[in-house]
């Protein structure tokens, strides 16, 4: 159960926020093999002076980054991982974003770290 959160410039339209949205899960599902049911997320639109991102570091040509932290449970090897990263990219490609331009960090945790409401809680679903 990922929590997936996508910061992108105001300038960025809605429609196209949703679109990077579920780019970003279908990478999770073929990356992962993740449900792709199990989808929350969280897209903050900021204002574009507030997305600072060196365009060159790393040998990148970075223009309009679009930032993907994904907080989830610490169940993926390094490999799984990678294959996700890629998938991710990959996706956010097709809905016009450079892959310079795509930037993932994962954060990791465990079961006991997670309310997923009460009936989750309760292992009822």
């Amino acid at each position: 159960m990922p929590l997936v959160t996508i910061e992108v410039a105001d300038t960025v339209p809605a429609a196209t926020r949703l679109a990077y949205a579920d780019a970003v899960n279908a990478g999770l599902v073929e990356g992962l093999g993740m449900d792709a049911e199990d989808r929350f997320q969280v897209i903050h639109p900021l204002p574009a002076g507030c997305i600072i991102a060196d365009p060159s570091y790393l040998g990148g040509q970075r223009r309009a980054v679009v930032y993907v932290r994904i907080l989830m449970v610490a169940m993926y090897d390094a490999e799984q991982k990678a294959a996700m990263y890629d998938a991710v990219a990959r996706h956010l490609e097709a809905e016009g974003v450079r892959p310079d331009d795509v930037f993932i960090a994962v954060t990791e945790n465990h079961l006991e770290d997670w309310y997923p409401g009460a009936r989750g809680a309760k292992g009822e679903g």
